[in-house]
């Protein structure tokens, strides 16, 4: 192998470091190693792709706006906590507290 190719991969290894790879958190040698594989393998690339897809949707959808807890909710999250809640119907007082 000459000392200017990547390194190849197997599609197991190239899966495995794809989300380092995605994230721009890989050394050059890596990434090219990453690179090449994707050119010589139609599974690999497919599955660049379909990745890369799915991140442009999630980007372009809208922020869901929260939306305020209800009584109900709250006492079920402190029950899950272990903690009772201490609520207030006044909405001057702001969130519920936890004791």
């Amino acid at each position: 192998m000459n000392e200017r190719e990547a390194p190849s991969l197997d599609c197991r290894s190239f899966l495995r470091g794809y989300s380092d790879y995605r994230d721009g958190r890989i050394a050059a040698g890596a990434e090219a190693a990453m690179t090449a594989h994707m050119a010589s393998c139609p599974s690999c690339r497919r599955y660049d792709r379909a990745v890369r897809r799915g991140v442009a949707v999630l980007r372009e959808a809208p922020t869901p706006k929260p939306r305020p807890l209800d009584v109900a909710q709250v006492r079920l999250l402190a029950r899950r906590a272990g903690r009772s809640p201490s609520l207030s119907t006044d909405p001057s007082e702001g969130a519920p507290e936890f004791c």
